[in-house]
């Protein structure tokens, strides 16, 4: 398999923040079951399920992230699509608002053009959602990206998928149903 490039434009934005997230109590929608072929992973305070047939590798350089890469990749790829989740400490309250403007700002500085962006209400809690495109400088080749940030216990937890057109097209589905199982304790 190539060696593989990853994108997690998050990590830094989150370090300069030096925040947490509060906000008033929410009616959460009930979690959905977890869909047929799927698997779950733990780690830590947080679990997601994720297709079966994916990988999961946790990256040996920052414990508090985890890759998922599905089975779909062109030879010709210089990227290969995945799903990370970073789980990061933030001790202060801050609002969710605000936190979606560090992350927004942190996209602008990392060359990304973002879209749509805003909070929702998962099962797990209320949580930020951006979705964005990067040009990677070494081929040109457009990746699009979607990061889901939900803040539990004194952790947001970012969950992100990033890949090219072909990958987005295919497994947008897979990313948001994962996000949909992620759960924190």
């Amino acid at each position: 398999m190539k060696k593989l490039k990853k994108i997690a434009i998050i990590a830094g934005t989150i370090a300069l923040m030096g925040g947490g997230c509060s906000s008033a109590p929410v009616e959460l929608p009930a979690a959905p079951q977890i869909p047929e072929g799927f698997s779950t992973h733990s780690a830590d305070a947080w679990s997601i399920s994720y297709p079966s047939d994916w990988v999961v590798q946790r990256n040996p350089e920052n414990l508090d992230q985890t890759f998922f890469y599905s089975p779909f990749v062109k030879d010709e790829a210089e990227f290969e699509h995945n799903v990370n989740v970073v789980s990061t400490v933030v001790p202060e309250q801050v609002e969710l608002d605000d936190l979606l403007d560090v992350v927004v700002n942190g996209l602008d500085q990392g060359g990304a053009v973002v879209g749509e962006k805003g909070t929702s209400v998962l099962p797990a809690g209320e949580n930020l959602f951006v979705e964005y495109t990067i040009t990677q400088p070494e081929s040109d080749e457009t990746l699009y990206g979607k990061q889901v940030g939900l803040y539990g216990g004194n952790k947001l937890y970012v969950v992100t998928f990033t890949a090219n057109k072909d990958g987005w097209d295919a497994f947008l589905v897979d990313f948001e149903d994962m996000v949909e199982q992620l759960k924190t304790f």
